[in-house]
């Protein structure tokens, strides 16, 4: 008899953030604001047997805080988005353009269907 594995429980990170290194500040700050958020109360405790505690969201995965030199790069990559919540983009002209933002976003919604995504546009003046 096999157990069953939940996979909310496999999940390391509440999420990744994907976007073009020309973009790397504003990751830096996105990834920085979500890991000092904490949730409101009410949104704590969405639904019976999901809890959020006070802590807040934290880790998120960025690239240079996660990797590290001569790992297999694509791999690393693949195993922090499946063990995400969340995918993060960073929409501007530079992630539109990026192989890497491309690959991040296709492997991330083929993992599972249930896991969220969401975009942080921005707007550079240069």
């Amino acid at each position: 008899m096999s157990a069953e594995v939940d996979p909310a429980a496999a999940l390391r990170y509440c999420a990744f953030i994907s976007y073009s290194r020309a973009d790397r500040d504003i990751a830096k700050t996105i990834q920085t604001r979500l890991e000092q958020f904490v949730l409101p109360r009410a949104l704590r405790s969405i639904k019976p047997g999901l809890k959020r505690d006070r802590r807040p969201l934290r880790p998120v995965f960025r690239d240079e805080d996660e990797l590290i030199a001569g790992q297999d790069l694509p791999a690393r990559i693949l195993k922090g988005l499946r063990e995400s919540e969340y995918l993060v983009v960073v929409c501007s002209p530079h992630s539109a353009k990026s192989e890497w933002v491309e690959k991040e976003i296709l492997d991330f919604v083929s993992l599972d269907k249930k896991r969220k995504h969401t975009c942080c546009c921005c707007r550079r003046s240069s």
